[in-house]
């Protein structure tokens, strides 16, 4: 069962390469109140899949972010990398939540790492993982 959340529903799967996968389905972001609820389940998923930090793999497809709480979600979302990733892969998502991410990645210091395909963003994130695991 996917879990619902008040705007939307969300999975996290862990997968066998090490990885966590983040989904969303109708997840829309309009105001600051529905940014803090979806910061809310985004750290609960966190704490229940791992107390340590993960590579991570993000379906934006289910996410829409408004562009008037654009900083804000961008804010939220950085701190919520740093403290519960080693670094992130996203493919697919709307426009204005693609834009959004770009734009906030530069004001607040979170990767981007926008995908064409959840193809190439999962290749991205086992390379980078690989390249990690060399050093």
């Amino acid at each position: 069962m996917i879990p619902e959340s008040s705007s939307g529903r969300h999975r996290f799967v862990r997968h066998r390469e090490g990885f966590v996968e983040a989904m969303f389905w109708d997840v829309v972001l309009n105001t600051r109140e529905d940014i803090d609820r979806w910061e809310r389940v985004v750290r609960a998923e966190f704490r229940s899949i791992s107390a340590r930090r993960v590579w991570l793999l993000i379906d934006l497809s289910g996410l829409s972010v408004h562009p008037r709480v654009s900083s804000y979600f961008g804010e939220r979302r950085a701190l919520i990398l740093e403290e519960h990733t080693l670094r992130s892969f996203r493919f697919g998502g709307d426009t204005r939540t693609k834009v959004s991410i770009s734009t906030t990645s530069v004001l607040h210091g979170a990767d981007a790492n926008l995908y064409a395909s959840r193809d190439e963003a999962e290749a991205a994130l086992l390379k980078a993982m690989r390249e990690d695991d060399a050093r």
